[in-house]
Order: C-alpha cells, then sequence, then structure tokens
C-alpha cells in the first residue's frame, strides 16, 4: 500500500494526541509541518519519527513542498483562512472541526474548494466514519443479537490523560 504524504498546520495538543497518532497509524509520511515556532515545528516531526521540514511559516510550506493534502489543526479562528490558503494552493485538505463560524463561512470554503477541484474533509471525530455508521445499524436493527460488549482501537497519545507518579 502506498503512503499518502501529508503537511500539517498547527501540532498542538489535540494534534499531537490524536491526529499524529491516527496519520502515523495509517501509515501516511509527514512531509512537512508548520506552526507559529520553528522549534516546536522541529519538536513535532522528532516525536512522530518524521524526516521532513520544520517550517514557522505555513504559506512557504504550501509553495515548497509537493504534498497530496494539508491537515489543518489550528485555532479555530484561524482556521477558515488557513484552509482557504491550501484550497488557493491546490491541495486537498483534511480540516478538524469547525469549518467555519457559520453556515455561511463553511459554505463559502466548500464553494472554494469544489471551484478549485480539491477534496475537502471536515474531521466530526468518528461520528460519521462508514465503520461506527455501520455498527450503529448492526446494533440498531438487532443483527447482532443482543450487544454486551465490543472493543475498537483508537491511535492516540494516552500520554497526557493518564496520571503520571513520582518515584523517590
Amino acid at each position: 500500500m502506498r503512503k499518502s504524504k501529508l503537511c500539517f498546520i498547527g501540532a498542538g495538543f489535540h494534534a499531537t494526541t490524536n491526529i499524529f497518532p491516527s496519520a502515523v497509524e495509517a501509515g501516511a509520511e509527514i512531509l512537512a509541518i508548520s506552526t507559529r515556532s520553528m522549534e516546536r515545528s522541529k519538536a513535532a516531526l522528532q516525536r512522530f519519527g518524521s524526516t521532513g521540514t520544520a517550517y514557522d511559516d505555513y504559506k512557504v510550506m504550501l509553495q515548497n513542498e509537493d504534498c497530496e493534502g494539508v491537515v489543518v489543526v489550528a485555532q479555530p479562528h484561524d482556521q477558515a483562512s488557513l484552509v482557504l490558503d491550501c484550497i488557493k494552493a491546490g491541495k486537498h485538505v483534511y480540516v478538524d472541526k469547525p469549518l467555519g463560524w457559520n453556515a455561511s463561512e463553511a459554505a463559502q470554503i466548500a464553494n472554494a474548494a469544489e471551484q478549485a477541484g480539491v477534496v475537502l474533509m471536515v474531521g466530526f471525530m468518528k461520528r460519521y466514519a462508514p465503520v461506527y455508521m455501520k455498527l450503529k445499524e448492526l446494533i440498531t436493527n438487532g443483527t447482532l443479537g443482543t450487544v454486551r460488549s465490543f472493543q475498537t482501537k483508537f491511535a492516540v497519545d494516552s500520554t497526557p490523560f493518564a496520571k503520571m507518579k513520582k518515584i523517590s
């Protein structure tokens, strides 16, 4: 299976505990990361085993990198403009919710993606993932019988959620 070559904008808490581990688990290649800090971008690349390029200016990254898509996981108030810049650069985009602050802004971004011929995907956690929708259907219609338990695997870094005890 071929690896997807991705660039990332953002390396905050959610990105580093959920999005990056999921991309790595899925076999994606991290070509570049851009944050507001070169040191933070370099640290994220190292943490996730990438030999890609660190940036502190996402517009330079969009110009320099030949990635198949850009993953945008930034502050909600920044995301709309970041996504529009990615679309203008001709990049496919995955953006964590929200896409926009209102329906009009979201529609403007969706229209820009359609006109540019790029794929735009908004992450709604796992709510609309086909496997979860199918599982819900199977449970609801009784196909599985009475469900007593099930197990799933999530590719996230749980370290920030675990309490660490200091050993003296």
